[in-house]
């Protein structure tokens, strides 16, 4: 374990942005596409133009929070894990947008996934507990607050205006996030002792 606190370079930060707005974008438009969700009013494509910012500012929150809050441990095999989680994450969000209208057989097969994955939850979400904490909680939370502002709608929604297996989803997005930030540190070149702030 490095004896110094690895550091996010602002150069990276444009980067995370973009990815984030386009990522996001991406697996909102599933929901849209399968009628999970839908927006008020629609815009183009069925999703309005503030949705890639959204989760453009979503991306840099977050990965600010992991780097300063949590302990991310960048290295040469970061790339590669985040590159797993992006594959493993997507076909998770996937996975709401074919079943949501089966709410009890999706929020069990989601049960399922992070018991699956239960091992590499408690590795990254004990090391970065504060900031999984936040996007588990503040996820739904901001979701629930979007839905009860009128900017969009759960075609099924359970309680708070969002469904029950959303925050299941964000659990399932906690490794996908720490090594998203991983990659992003060792991509940006992760600073050295001596480069380290006083």
């Amino acid at each position: 374990m490095p004896s110094y606190r690895p550091r996010l370079r602002p150069i990276s930060l444009p980067a995370l942005g973009f990815g984030g707005a386009l990522l996001g974008t991406a697996w909102d438009r599933m929901h849209v596409a399968a009628g999970t969700l839908f927006y008020t009013p629609p815009g183009g494509f069925r999703q309005p133009w503030w949705v890639p910012l959204e989760f453009a500012a979503l991306f840099l929150a977050g990965g600010i929070g992991i780097a300063r809050l949590g302990n991310p441990v960048p290295d040469a095999r970061s790339p590669r894990r985040a590159f797993a989680e992006l594959l493993f994450f997507s076909a998770t969000y996937a996975l709401t947008a074919l079943l949501w209208k089966h709410v009890a057989v999706l929020t069990v097969l989601l049960i399922v996934l992070l018991i699956v994955r239960l091992p590499s939850l408690q590795r990254v979400g004990s090391a970065n507990a504060l900031p999984a904490l936040f996007l588990v909680v503040g996820g739904p939370a901001t979701e629930a607050w979007l839905s009860a502002a009128g900017l969009f709608s759960y075609a099924q929604a359970d309680v708070f205006g969002i469904p029950v297996w959303l925050p299941l989803l964000y659990m399932l997005a906690v490794p996908f996030a720490v090594r998203a930030i991983e990659a992003a540190i060792w991509i940006g070149g992760v600073r050295t002792p001596s480069e380290q702030p006083a």
